[in-house]
This record gives structure tokens, C-alpha cells and sequence, in this order.
């Protein structure tokens, strides 16, 4: 028997075929890709500039060692290629087949100029990492975000590192967390306060690469100080160039993009409209509709002075997946919380970012930063009615119409960051920031509205000293909040007018250069991380509950760890941790309302003690083909109580991450896939008896995709396949399964 196809899929369907087709329209000149290896080892060499001789047309290469060359009119181009460190090569470039092109390493000793391996430490860049955390920082290329399919930029950190990847379907959509501790955000190095949205609210079209700091030593980005930060990086075109994707799948999924950049007379501009739409599986209320807008100026007045904005606007539907049951004997799922069909609609984001930086010398930069972000969603609340047969309850067919709550906030913030190099070999950063949350409608217990008005400061110092192969670095973060208006959860009295005491952190370190392919890194920190604002602690016992305000944590942080670079294998970093967390925090999966009428969930104060080591290779691009890259992380934690060590189960023991590509003649093979170990979970959930493990986790993902770059053109057609094995694991809880396997088919252009 023939399905019938609804007229709105069919009409979709011929929308994808006709901007497939129009995308082909455009691709008439022809293009050049290619490699750019170290001769000695055939690693991969970033930044190196490849010219067509005779012309104004160049590219840089990535970090893959990948360029691409467009707008040729012959089969065979002369270029030229050169890069810092390496002898330049003049060289004949193919459009049709593999160009791999090997540079030879200029002769240099330890007293030269230059040593290949170390990371030079820029005077222009205020929040750089100290040398001693580069075991600890890893970076997703655009490359890896477009292997993955991911439209916002927490999707491209599922499979290249090695956090715990939930998704919650609530509300907060997706959230990933290190070493068991949750993350800070920024924005070409502006820090974002409190805004756990953010890597949903950025899309992928508009990043091209994330930094990811895995350690709980940065003190130069993120108000915590103590905590891991993912640092997105935004595009920019030195050209003219305009970017184009659609892509079609399960669920009735559109992902449409158009982007397109240039370059006026210095004046650098970015511009990107998204469109992502799902329905979800049937009947589980997991529809999406969203519209990304985001925009990116900036100019350098001169070699001294560069001026940026930028602007990111997300606005939108997002509904709450629904709750699964389950028929298991160890828990059962309340049926209110199964009645819950809730979304948010409108939800808005929309962030703008400003920057000034002067460097008047060698010797000095001042960085102006300020942000805001203005947030609305609208909760929309409904629950199937609910009625008793004989001794069960039942959810009936009945649903009454939404009620609405708004969650509006404001944050506003800024900073001055100063980069000073005093002596030689030495760099000083300093860096004052605040920022300041409003809740413009927020609901006293008393019935009258008043706004939620809570700042925060810090100051940070960190100084870097090198002598020749050793690099020595110390620093300090000073935070402290003031309440001018706030009540803290579902308190009765508000708190006005209060600074709050003051918390520090310090950190030292030491990196060693063993050769120039070999590295060794040390870090230690210690200090205070302030617990979430209006967090509540409840402490469960039995029927007995109490709560209090959640306390400040004391954390204390060590990593040891080594880089290397091994020729034919690649670059491979192996780095052991230990952190120590007195009244660290961790979410119950029990909600309240705070005094706002705002669902909150309470949380619960414990001491953690955690060791680990984390695992990561990439590997040089053998016989001209394949690469890969492996990503893991082992962690032990416990619990101490009264002198009594007891394993911590709330997070995975093992994480392990990987991918393998292969590309030939204009195809690229991608195969990615991740482990998780089995960890338990409460959340959702009423346990059988208080002493039942629930676990979850304890599976293995696998996702593919296959494109082809169509020759002398910049179109690429692409499939994919999410979840290969159709396995319904859960992240968060046993109520959210994965919505299983999924396909897609797009395409997306270059001109």
C-alpha cells in the first residue's frame, strides 16, 4: 500500500532539490585542495600561505595542513608556498586529484631565533593560556565541527573531546561537563557570566575553531577561575566569500545556512542566517523551530588599533521532550512527571560583543571588552489530566491550555585587560572584569515585583617568565559579588544592598621543552569556586528533608603532562590530573520554585576526591588518505565523609572518543564514535528503595557521513547517519532515551 506524503514534507523535499540545484548553478570556476606536511615526518604544518603566482589569490592552510584555492581557470596552477620556519617551495598545483606538498624544516639550534614546538607567547593576545596548561587545551577545528553535523557549537564537542555529553531535552537542551565539573564560556576571549546557553545559542556556521581547556586552572577566561573553559573562536574572510548549506533528515529535519564574509579596504565583515526545524519523534513533544542571526565587524584602523563588534540572535520554539516510563523494578517514574508536555516559545537570545584593542608597541596592549545578553523564554506549562483506575493512576487523553511564565534576564559586563612584557622573555596580563544580572519581572514572596540585581567582580594577575627551554608561570584571581537586590531560592527576605566575602584562587606552573617535539607541562591551583547564585542545598534522608543555601567550594587542582610529537604516529598528549572538591555541587534531579514562580532544581553539597588521565593523539594523514584522532579520559572519584572514602558512581569512570577519515579523488569518509561506562542516575526518577543503583550510560555511538567535492567546483554533497547502531542509551536519565538512528542528506557550497 502506497503512503501518502503529507504536502508539507513534499513541499520541503522539493525546496532542499531546488536549492540543491541552484547551489550547482553557482559552481562554475573551478577549485584546488590541498596538503601541506612536514617533509621529515609528514606532520601536518598550520598557517602556511600558498599563492597562485601572478595573482592576488592565496589560502591559508589549517590546522589539517588542508588549503583551498578557487577561482582558477586552467587545469595546472603555479603557486608558491611558504611558512614561518620552513624553506619556501614553488610548485605546480592540480585542480582534479590529491595535491600534497612537503616542506623542509629550516636548520635551527636551540639559540636561534625560533624553536619550531614552542608556543610563542604574542603580546597581542590578552588572554592567552600559559605554556604549563597546553597539555590541558584542545582545539576543534572546522573541519571536525562539519564531520560531526553539528549545528551549534556544544554539538561539535560530543565526539572530539572527552566530556560527559547529556542531553537533557529540558531545559537546557545539551551540557557537557570535564573532569565531573561544569564549564565557563567565551567569545573570542570575552568571558560570558552565568550564560550556560550560550554554546546553544552559537552556531556552528558563524565558529571557526573552540579552544577547550580541560583543567580547572584558568584564571584568564571565565568567572570561576577554577573551572574549564571552551573558547569560541568566530570567522572571519580576508575575500570575498560566500558559504551555503541545506540539509534534509529524519524527523522532517531542515538545517539551512548562508554565509557570507569579505574584506573592504580592512574593514573585515561576517554575516550568517540559519534555519534548523525538527519534529521529533511522534508524540514525544520534541519539536524545534529556530532561526539563527548572527553578525561580525572589524577593523583595523591601523597595525596598532583593531576595533571588532559582533552580534548573535537566536529566536525561536523549543518544546521539553516528554518523559518516558519504564516497566523497571528499581524505579519508577512519578506520573506527573510523565503528564508534563511544556516548551518554551517564544526563547531568545540575542548577544552583542564589543572590542578595542591598542598595541602602541612591542611591549604593551590594552583590550577594552563589553557584552550583553538579553534572554527571554517564555516557559509555557500543561500536563495531561490525570485520573485513578481502581488502584493506578492514569493519564487521560484530556490537556488544558498552557500557562505562561516568563524568565527574562539581563547580564551586562566588561572589562580592561592590559598585556605588558617588562623585561625580556617575560609576559605580565592583568585583567579587571564585572558584569551585573538583572530578573526584570521577578515575584517577591509578597505578591510585588522587583528586580533581581546581583554583580560580580574579579581581578586576575598572571605572570610568564621563559629561560630558553624552561617556561615558569604564577597567578592570582580576586572575585567578589554584591547583592543589590536578591533573594536567594525560595527565601522570604531579600538580601539588599551586600557585598558578599571574598573569594581567590592561585595557580603556578612549569613547562619544561625537552626537544623540539617534546614537551613536559606542570600546573597546580587552589581556591575557592562560588557556588551557583539562589542554588539550594537539600539534603535528603528518608521521608526528612532540609535545605539551605548551597556553599562555596574549595578546590584544589593538579596536572602533570607531557606533549610529544612522534614521527609517523603524530602528536600525541597524555595528562594526569588530581582535584580535590570540599562542598563541590551536584544537581538531585528534585525541583522547587523559587521565589520568582522559576522551576529550579535543588542541589546537594558533597566532597569529591577524583583521579584521572586523559589520552589524546592525532595522527599525521598516512599514505596520503586516512587520518585519525583518539580522545579519553579514565577518572576515579570518591566521596569523603567523616574520614570515609566511598565511590562517587554520578559520573562515568571512562570516556573515550574517536574518528577516522579517509579521503581520495573528492571523497571524504568519516567514521566517529564514543564509549561511555556506566554511571547511576536519580534524576526523574522515585528509586525503589533509597539504597537502589539505577544505572545508565554503558554504551558505544557511532555516527558516519560521506561527501563528495564535485571537481572545478566548490559544491560538496554529504549523507549522514546518526546513531549506526540504533541504540537507545541514555546521558541524564533513564526517563530520556536517544531518539535513536537518524539519516540526512545535503549539501553545501563555496564560492
Amino acid at each position: 500500500m502506497r503512503i501518502p506524503v503529507h504536502a508539507r514534507e513534499r513541499k520541503t523535499v522539493l525546496l532542499i532539490v531546488a536549492l540543491i540545484i541552484s547551489m550547482l548553478s553557482f559552481a562554475q570556476s573551478s577549485a584546488i585542495q590541498g596538503y601541506v606536511y612536514d617533509k621529515s615526518n609528514h606532520a601536518p604544518i598550520a598557517n602556511a600561505a600558498i599563492k597562485i603566482n601572478g595573482t592576488k589569490t592565496g589560502a591559508i592552510s589549517d590546522s589539517t595542513g588542508m588549503f583551498a584555492l578557487s577561482g582558477t581557470k586552467s587545469e595546472n596552477v603555479a603557486i608558491h608556498i611558504s611558512c614561518i620556519g620552513y624553506a619556501s617551495i614553488d610548485a605546480t598545483a592540480k585542480v582534479q586529484g590529491e595535491n600534497i606538498f612537503l616542506l623542509q624544516e629550516k636548520n635551527q639550534d636551540l639559540n636561534g631565533v625560533e624553536i619550531i614546538s614552542r608556543r610563542k607567547n604574542s603580546i597581542k593576545e590578552t588572554t592567552e593560556q600559559p605554556q604549563a596548561l597546553q597539555s590541558a587545551i584542545q582545539t576543534i577545528t572546522t573541519e571536525q565541527i562539519q564531520e560531526t553535523g553539528a549545528v551549534n557549537v556544544i554539538e561539535a564537542m560530543k565526539y572530539t573531546t572527552s566530556g560527559s555529553f547529556t542531553m537533557q531535552g529540558r531545559k537546557r537542551k545539551n551540557f557537557i561537563s570535564l573532569r565531573g565539573q561544569s564549564m565557563d564560556y567565551a567569545i573570542d576571549g570575552v568571558s560570558l557570566y552565568n550564560f550556560m546557553d550560550a554554546p546553544n545559542a552559537l552556531s556552528s556556521n558563524m565558529v571557526e575553531e573552540v579552544d577547550v581547556n580541560r583543567s580547572s586552572n584558568a584564571l584568564l577566561m571565565g568567572y570561576s577561575g577554577l573551572s574549564g573553559v571552551a573558547n569560541y573562536k568566530t570567522r572571519l574572510f580576508d575575500k570575498f566569500t560566500t558559504l551555503a548549506e541545506v540539509e534534509y533528515g529524519t524527523f522532517n529535519k531542515i538545517h539551512a545556512n548562508i554565509t557570507h564574509g569579505g574584506n573592504i579596504h580592512g574593514l573585515q565583515y561576517a554575516l550568517s542566517v540559519s534555519k534548523d526545524k525538527t519534529n521529533g519523534p511522534t508524540n514525544l513533544n520534541a519539536a524545534e523551530d529556530m532561526w539563527n542571526v548572527s553578525g561580525k565587524l572589524q577593523y583595523n584602523v591601523s597595525n596598532k588599533l583593531e576595533v571588532s563588534l559582533q552580534n548573535y540572535y537566536m529566536s525561536g520554539m523549543r518544546e521539553f521532550a516528554q518523559m518516558q516510563n519504564s516497566t523497571s523494578s528499581s524505579y519508577t517514574v512519578p506520573i506527573s512527571n510523565l503528564a508534563m508536555i511544556w516548551k518554551f516559545d517564544p526563547l531568545r537570545f540575542n548577544i552583542t560583543i564589543g572590542k578595542i584593542k591598542f598595541t602602541p608597541s612591542d611591549k604593551a596592549t590594552t583590550e577594552l571588552q563589553m557584552y550583553n545578553v538579553d534572554s527571554r523564554r517564555d516557559w509555557n506549562k500543561r500536563a495531561y489530566y490525570i485520573k485513578t483506575v481502581g488502584s493506578k493512576k492514569v493519564l487521560t487523553d484530556s490537556i488544558p491550555s498552557y500557562t505562561t511564565t516568563g524568565e527574562p534576564d539581563k547580564v551586562i559586563g566588561g572589562g580592561i585587560l592590559q598585556t605588558l612584557r617588562l623585561v625580556d622573555n617575560n609576559i605580565l596580563r592583568m585583567a579587571v572584569m564585572g558584569s551585573k544580572k538583572t530578573t526584570p519581572t521577578q515575584t517577591n514572596p509578597s505578591g510585588t515585583t522587583e528586580n533581581t540585581d546581583i554583580r560580580v567582580f574579579d581581578g586576575t594577575l598572571v605572570d610568564e617568565q621563559t629561560f630558553d627551554k624552561l617556561s615558569l608561570n604564577g597567578g592570582v584571581k580576586f572575585m567578589r559579588n554584591y547583592y543589590k537586590k536578591y533573594a536567594p531560592g525560595s527565601a522570604s527576605v531579600y538580601i539588599i544592598n551586600q557585598w558578599q566575602p571574598l573569594t581567590a584562587c592561585f595557580n603556578v606552573g612549569a613547562s619544561y621543552l625537552v626537544n623540539k617535539n617534546f614537551s613536559l607541562n606542570m600546573m597546580v591551583s587552589d581556591g575557592v569556586v562560588n557556588a551557583p547564585v539562589g542554588g539550594l542545598d537539600q539534603n535528603i534522608a528518608g521521608k526528612d528533608t532540609t535545605y539551605n543555601t548551597v556553599k562555596n567550594e574549595s578546590r584544589l587542582n593538579v596536572d602533570l603532562g607531557l606533549v610529544a610529537y612522534l614521527p609517523h604516529i603524530g602528536e600525541v598528549t597524555l595528562t594526569a590530573f588530581y582535584i580535590n572538591r570540599k562542598n563541590a555541587y551536584e544537581y538531585t534531579g528534585i525541583l522547587y520554585y523559587d521565589a520568582q514562580n522559576i522551576q529550579q532544581e535543588y542541589l546537594n553539597n558533597l566532597n569529591i576526591r577524583s583521579y584521572g588521565v586523559e589520552f589524546l593523539w592525532d595522527s599525521p594523514r598516512y599514505l596520503g588518505i586516512l587520518t585519525s584522532n583518539i580522545n579519553a579520559t579514565y577518572m576515579k572519584s570518591y566521596t569523603i565523609a567523616n574520614g570515609v572514602s566511598t565511590t562517587y558512581s554520578n559520573q562515568p569512570q571512562t570516556i573515550l572518543n574517536g574518528s577516522i577519515t579517509a579521503s581520495k579523488y573528492g571523497f571524504n569518509l568519516a567514521l566517529l564514535g564514543k564509549y561511555v561506562s556506566r554511571y547511576t542516575s536519580t534524576s526523574f526518577i522515585t528509586l525503589a528503595t533509597p539504597t537502589t543503583k539505577v544505572y545508565i550510560g554503558d554504551y558505544a555511538n557511532f555516527d558516519a557521513s560521506l561527501s563528495y567535492a564535485v571537481p572545478k567546483t566548490g559544491l560538496s554533497i554529504y549523507g549522514r547517519i546518526v546513531n549506526i547502531g540504533d541504540v537507545r542509551y541514555c546521558t541524564v536519565s533513564p526517563v530520556y532515551p536517544d531518539y535513536g538512528r537518524q539519516f540526512s542528506i545535503g549539501a553545501r557550497i563555496k564560492f
